[in-house]
């Protein structure tokens, strides 16, 4: 005697899995659908469900597939989009005060104040101002 099923959550998602792999609806039975979902107090199209379906169908075909992948070894992890370095390698570029498109709310400070104290860091802080630290000496 075969062992009665138990259906949970799980089941009933390949269940339906199984019937949208094998079946193909037909357009009158998808204006079926639609009414039956109407009922429910959804406002879909067949046009709606027909996508949903064929969204469901290639996210299984891609679980499948990665499932597969699995076995043959991990996938490439993708790359940050981080700051673009220029020729020289270098991450940033300096530019001239004022080519950016947006002003900076902090106080600039002028070229003669930087020549005097060259060990002047500039901190930015959380609410957008500048401070400027000197080093410990």
């Amino acid at each position: 005697m075969a062992e009665r099923m138990n259906w949970d959550h799980h089941a009933d998602h390949d269940l339906l899995t199984a019937i949208m792999q094998e079946l193909q609806p037909t357009q009158e039975q998808l204006r079926g659908v639609m009414a039956r979902m109407h009922s429910f107090g959804y406002t879909c199209t067949v046009k709606a469900i027909t996508q949903h379906l064929q969204k469901l169908r290639r996210k299984e075909g891609a679980s499948a597939a990665k499932d597969d992948g699995a076995a043959a070894g991990p996938s490439t992890p993708k790359t940050p989009g981080g700051r673009k370095k220029n020729a020289a390698g270098s991450a940033s570029v300096k530019k001239e005060p004022g080519s950016g498109k947006r002003k900076s709310a902090a106080v600039a400070v002028s070229d003669d104040e930087e020549d005097v104290k060259p060990d002047v860091k500039k901190v930015k802080k959380e609410d957008g101002s500048v401070k400027k630290e000197e080093p410990a000496e």
